[in-house]
């Protein structure tokens, strides 16, 4: 959580200026933060957009696995999730996304595109190339814009394009829609 100081500098007088300052946790301390409780055993229920928070016990809150290298971004979409009932784990980079997806599969994957060590295109192949991660929705955030870039993003495995900046309620929106999919195309177990 940010820590956030408002105050009045003792050399200014009122209605002269304000000093301001932010600090925000580094990218080790946020996952570190948000990865907690491990992966539900079997899918978890369908999530409405008007059911509390408080009705989803912690073990079947959905999984979400968010890459991105922005720490700003990352607190956000996690605080947001986080709200709507959602787990999610951070990975700073694609081969830390995709390290975490291979040690405990996610309900569904938000790849920004452009990280460093490895970028989400090749995360995204690698994961679809993984039997045990084949079928996980990944949704593709990116600030990439041209011409193109959607095609490139699907052609990787992404099943959703989102340019940056994001709604979050657009994002919640087709997450909870991927997610809905994926359960009920899921076989029944015995």
């Amino acid at each position: 959580m940010p820590n956030l100081q408002v105050g009045r500098s003792a050399a200014h007088a009122l209605g002269q200026g304000s000093r301001f300052s932010v600090t925000f946790p580094r990218h080790g301390a946020l996952a570190a933060a948000t990865h907690e409780a491990t992966r539900p055993s079997e899918p978890p229920p369908p999530l409405s957009s008007n059911a509390p928070v408080s009705a989803l016990p912690d073990k079947v809150r959905p999984v979400v696995l968010l890459a991105d290298d922005n720490e700003v971004s990352c607190q956000v979409i996690v605080d947001y999730l986080d709200n709507k009932g959602y787990v999610v784990h951070v990975a700073g980079d694609g081969a830390a996304a995709l390290a975490l997806a291979q040690a405990a599969p996610p309900d569904a994957v938000l790849m920004d595109i452009q990280m460093p060590h490895m970028d989400g295109l090749e995360a995204t192949r690698q994961m679809r190339m993984d039997p045990r991660l084949r079928g996980i929705p990944i949704i593709a955030l990116t600030a990439l814009a041209m011409p193109g870039d959607r095609e490139r993003c699907l052609a990787a495995g992404a099943d959703v394009y989102m340019t940056k900046p994001v709604s979050l309620r657009a994002l919640l929106t087709t997450l909870q829609r991927l997610l809905d999919h994926r359960t009920a195309a899921a076989p029944p177990e015995d």
